[in-house]
C-alpha cells in the first residue's frame, strides 16, 4: 500500500529472515575507511535487535510513488529486481537513502494471487552510501508474517 509516498508496515510482526555481511568492529571500519575517498556511510547502531522475537516491530519505509512503482514495473515487465532509493525507519531509528527491492520469487508469484498478502523486500542499506550499514548489517530482507 503506498500513502502519499509511505509504505508503511505499521505494527504488524517483521520477520527478519535474511540477513548478509558482519557485525564490524570500530578498529575494522575504520581501517577501510581511511583507504577509501568516496563519500563514506556509517554504521546506523539501534539498542533493539531486529533479530529480538519477544516484541513487534516497527518498520516503515518511506518511498516516492514513482520509485514503487517503478520496482514492480521493472519486475512486472523485465522479470528483474531492481533497487530504487528509499529511506526505512526500524523501531524508531531512520537510515537514509537505502536501496530497497523485491524479495524472493515464489514468494513474490504468491502475493500477486493474493491481494492481501504483503510483499517481501530487501534493504541493502550501502546500495547508495558506501559503507553505510545498520547495526553492522549491509543487507536485510523483511517480509509481513
Amino acid at each position: 500500500m503506498v500513502v502519499v509516498g509511505c509504505l508503511a508496515i505499521g505494527t504488524t510482526r517483521i520477520k527478519p529472515y535474511i540477513f548478509s555481511g558482519t557485525t564490524k568492529t570500530t578498529e575494522d571500519t575504520t581501517k577501510k575507511e581511511e583507504k577509501s575517498d568516496k563519500k563514506k556511510g556509517e554504521n546506523i547502531e539501534n539498542e533493539v535487535s531486529p533479530f529480538d522475537q519477544s516484541m513487534v516491530h516497527e518498520v516503515e519505509i518511506d518511498i516516492t510513488p514513482e520509485n514503487y512503482q517503478q520496482m514492480l514495473d521493472t519486475y512486472q515487465n523485465e522479470n528483474e529486481k531492481e533497487y530504487v532509493s528509499a529511506n526505512i525507519t526500524i523501531d524508531g531509528v531512520t537510515i537514509e537513502n537505502v536501496g530497497i527491492r523485491l524479495k524472493g520469487n515464489s514468494s513474490l508469484k504468491m502475493a500477486g494471487r493474493n491481494e492481501d498478502k504483503q510483499l517481501p523486500f530487501q534493504v541493502k542499506f550501502n546500495e547508495y552510501v558506501k559503507n553505510q550499514t545498520y547495526n553492522g548489517l549491509e543487507k536485510m530482507a523483511i517480509r509481513v508474517g
